[in-house]
């Protein structure tokens, strides 16, 4: 039988390897606008983890916040109604102000958030 919190320790050991092996590349920076929406403005740096695939088919995406750490802090699951879409977004370098930005973001584009902070123990 696994241990308590052995299996999330897996997981969240999982991501800080590809985070440690993979490139980030940011293709939104912080202040820019998105692409069919110009009145929407990315509050964080956004792009995606080289080398990976999400469910979607494209890379994993990526917020980064503001501490120069690059830890994999959480995770974002969407859902877009308009798309029917559902993806899993990564939170890297994030504090709790940078987690609620992103999350207001993400509403304010259409889309149901919900924020898996990573675990103190993890």
């Amino acid at each position: 039988m696994t241990p308590p919190g052995a299996a999330d320790q897996g997981f969240w050991g999982a991501l800080d390897a590809l985070l440690a092996e993979l490139p980030i590349v940011v293709d939104r920076p912080r202040g820019t606008s998105h692409p069919l929406f110009p009145d929407t403005v990315y509050p964080r740096d956004y792009g995606y983890l080289d080398g990976t695939r999400s469910n979607d088919g494209a890379a994993v995406d990526v917020f980064i916040g503001g501490r120069a750490d690059r830890t994999v802090d959480g995770y974002v699951a969407t859902v877009d109604p308009v798309k029917r879409d559902v993806e899993l977004k990564l939170l890297v370098g994030c504090d709790d102000h940078d987690i609620a930005v992103v999350a207001d973001l993400l509403r304010g584009m259409g889309m149901c958030p919900l924020i898996t902070p990573r675990p103190p123990s993890a």
